[in-house]
């Protein structure tokens, strides 16, 4: 539950109901009898029905721009809920600016109020920040995620791998998350790997892990084809780190830093000489360390909050 003592309004979370169509039925009885003016449907759906206003937060329109890289059953859901929620919606918010675009670009008719509201960092770096973070003997270049085709790994995979050859860096390559589905592009760059003891794949790991890792990183990299956010690198911009990252996603907001370098051609051999310029500089230390209160819950929680009341008045 979330309080504004200011108008008397109250946040809460309603239960489901197994067995039933909880979005389209039980869920609008739910509102009514709880006494409930406004739904957030936090992930692309909202009740088609209700004497009350609904607010719907899309992440992205990956199922629309990339479906080849959607599941079939996420893709077939998406299709079907999201202009539901778009007609229906009376304010909607999108994580940045360029998720804004694409919302007008695929909903041209949406026109409904939009909020850009960012993701909040993981507080876990906060809570699980370290002064003894070194996660391995060798220093190293991080990516957080699951192993997914819009990551587009294999390219970054290939890259360190050129990197190693001609500049012989000492990093060692470290992938941190799950593997997803459908990625052979990864498969293939793993299986050709010319330094397999530099590439390190720990899988799923828990949130101090995570922490520490991104605490002793030397830079990360996000070489993704294609982002809704890109939590990864915001998480890397509050620790401090230098990041390499594609254009695409919550990082090309950020405006004149000395700390975010763009790979703008999608090209192996460029992500190369752009990483290794990037750790040559962190050899020198002209890399200067984040803030751990940038984009907190709190003020996520505040943004949405305001736009509730905007929707409500």
């Amino acid at each position: 539950m979330f309080s504004d003592r200011a108008t008397k309004h109250n946040a809460v979370i309603l239960p489901k109901f197994p067995g039933l169509p909880w979005l389209q039925t039980s869920l609008p009885w739910a509102m009514t009898r709880s006494g409930g003016s406004l739904f957030h449907g936090p992930a692309y759906a909202l009740p088609r029905f209700g004497k009350f206003r609904r607010v719907v937060t899309i992440h992205d329109f990956g199922y629309l721009k990339h479906p080849g890289w959607v599941r079939k059953e996420v893709r077939e859901y998406l299709m079907k809920m999201v202009p539901i929620s778009v007609r229906v919606a009376d304010g909607i918010i999108v994580p940045t600016e360029e998720i804004s675009k694409e919302l007008l670009c695929y909903f041209p008719d949406a026109s409904c109020p939009v909020a850009i509201i960012p993701v909040a960092c993981d507080s876990s770096l906060r809570s699980n920040w370290s002064v003894e973070a070194r996660q391995s003997d060798r220093p190293y270049i991080l990516h957080v995620g699951t192993i997914e085709p819009r990551k587009n790994l294999g390219s970054l995979v290939r890259a360190f791998d050129m990197t190693v050859d001609r500049y012989r860096i000492p990093h060692q390559l470290i992938l941190a998350g799950m593997l997803g589905w459908k990625d052979e592009d990864f498969e293939k760059a793993v299986a050709s790997v010319r330094h397999p003891e530099r590439l390190v794949m720990p899988g799923y790991v828990d949130e101090i892990t995570i922490a520490r890792l991104y605490q002793a990183a030397d830079i990360y990299v996000q070489p993704s084809w294609y982002e809704g956010f890109g939590i990864g690198t915001l998480n890397a911009f509050v620790a401090g780190l230098p990041i390499v990252a594609s254009c695409t996603g919550w990082i090309t907001s950020v405006k004149q830093d000395s700390r975010v370098f763009l790979w703008t051609d999608m090209e192996v051999e460029s992500l190369s000489e752009l990483m290794f310029s990037v750790v040559d500089n962190t050899s020198t230390g002209e890399f200067s360390r984040g803030d751990l209160n940038f984009l907190t819950r709190e003020s996520m929680a505040r943004a949405h909050w305001d736009f509730y009341r905007k929707i409500g008045s």
